[in-house]
C-alpha cells in the first residue's frame, strides 16, 4: 500500500475501493484475509476483463471463448451483411470477422475447437449458409485461404493466423531480451537455458509455456524441412527457390551470393540494364545506392534507376 499512499500524495488521486480488485494466487486464506484488511479491496476472481478481453491463468476451454464465437455470429447476422453478394461478403471476412479473431488471436494460444468453429462460421457465410439454410461450399476452405496469385481469396486461416501471431512472442524470446515480460520469463522459466531453441520447459510450468514451446517446435519443424533456414549474416530467406540457384548443393545462401554472384540475378540485371539504356555495376544494395548517388546523373534518372534496382530485389 505505501506505493499506492505514495502515489496519492504526489498526484492528488486515490484508488476507488468500490471499482478495485485485488488478485490473488499462491497464498493461503490467512494471506489472503490479511492483504483484503489492508487494502480494503476486493477479492477479484477470474476471468477477469483487460481492455475488453478476459483473462485467466486457467487454460482456455470452449466456453471461455464463448463471446469471441457469439461476436462473429452477431456481426454476420446483422441485416446489412446478410444481403450482400459473395465480393461484399469477401470484404466482410477479411476486415471485420478477422478484426475480431486477431483481437483475441494476437493475444491467446486459441483452443483448436475455438479456431475451427470461426472459420467453419465464416467459410458458411462466405458461400451464403444459414441455421435454416445449408449451402454446399463451391471451394475448399484451405484453398479459398491462399493468396490470390495462387488461385485463392487471400482469406487468413484462424488456426495458421494464431500460430503466426502468437510466434511473434517466439521471436521477442530469442531477439528481445530487455523486454520486461522476456526477463520475466528467463528469471522465472529460463533461469539455466540461455538459448531457448533447445530449452525444455518444466513438468510444472503453466500451459500457456507448454504451448509456446508446442509452437517453438513447430517452428523449428520449418527449418528441418529445409522450408526457411538463416543465412550467414544471421538473417532469414526462403529457400525453396535459392536451392536452383545453388544448384542444389547444401551450401548456406548469403546476400552476396543471392544479389552479386549469383548466375541468375546477373541476367536478371542485365536484362533492366538492356531495357534502360544504362550500364550500372552488379554490386550490393548499399553500393549500388552510394554509386547511383555519385553519379552525375539527372535527378529523375537517378531516382529510376534506384526504384529499378529495388524492383530486381523484390522480384529475386
Amino acid at each position: 500500500m505505501e506505493a499506492l499512499h505514495h502515489f496519492s500524495a504526489v498526484t492528488g488521486l486515490s484508488a476507488n475501493s468500490d471499482k478495485s480488485s485485488i488478485y490473488m494466487a499462491g497464498v493461503d486464506d490467512e494471506t489472503k484475509t490479511k492483504l483484503l484488511e489492508s487494502t480494503c479491496f476486493r477479492a477479484g476472481s477470474f476471468p477477469m476483463k483487460y481492455l475488453g478481453l478476459p483473462l485467466s491463468p486457467k487454460k482456455w476451454t470452449k466456453l471461455d471463448c464463448h463471446q469471441l464465437s457469439m461476436k462473429v455470429t452477431e456481426k454476420i447476422r446483422s441485416v446489412a451483411s446478410r444481403h450482400l453478394s459473395y465480393a461484399g461478403k469477401l470484404q466482410v471476412v477479411n476486415s471485420i470477422l478477422f478484426s475480431l479473431h486477431n483481437f483475441w488471436g494476437a493475444v491467446f494460444i486459441l483452443p483448436q475447437i475455438v479456431l475451427k468453429d470461426v472459420d467453419e462460421k465464416c467459410q458458411d457465410y462466405l458461400w451464403g449458409s444459414s441455421e435454416n439454410a445449408k449451402k454446399v461450399s463451391l471451394v475448399a476452405w484451405e484453398k479459398v485461404c491462399k493468396p490470390k496469385k495462387h488461385g485463392g481469396l487471400n482469406i487468413r486461416s484462424c488456426r495458421k493466423w494464431n500460430m503466426a501471431s502468437v510466434g511473434k512472442l517466439v521471436w521477442l524470446l530469442v531477439t528481445d531480451n530487455e523486454a520486461l515480460w522476456v526477463k520475466w520469463v528467463h528469471g522465472i522459466y529460463m533461469k539455466s537455458d540461455v538459448d531457448f531453441w533447445s530449452h525444455t520447459p518444466p513438468s510444472d510450468c503453466s500451459w500457456y509455456w507448454k504451448n509456446l514451446n508446442k509452437i517453438k517446435l513447430g517452428m523449428q519443424q520449418w527449418f528441418s524441412q529445409r522450408r526457411y533456414m538463416l543465412t550467414k549474416d544471421g538473417n532469414y530467406s526462403v529457400t525453396m527457390s535459392y536451392l536452383t540457384l545453388l544448384a542444389n548443393t547444401d551450401e548456406m545462401e548469403d546476400h552476396t551470393h543471392l544479389f552479386v554472384d549469383c548466375a541468375w540475378s546477373k541476367a536478371v540485371w542485365r536484362d533492366i540494364e538492356q531495357w534502360l539504356g544504362v550500364q550500372v555495376p552488379q554490386v550490393e544494395a548499399n553500393m549500388m545506392l552510394q554509386f547511383i548517388h555519385k553519379k552525375r546523373w539527372c535527378r529523375m534518372k537517378k531516382e529510376i534507376i534506384a526504384a529499378a534496382h529495388g524492383a530486381r530485389i523484390y522480384f529475386i
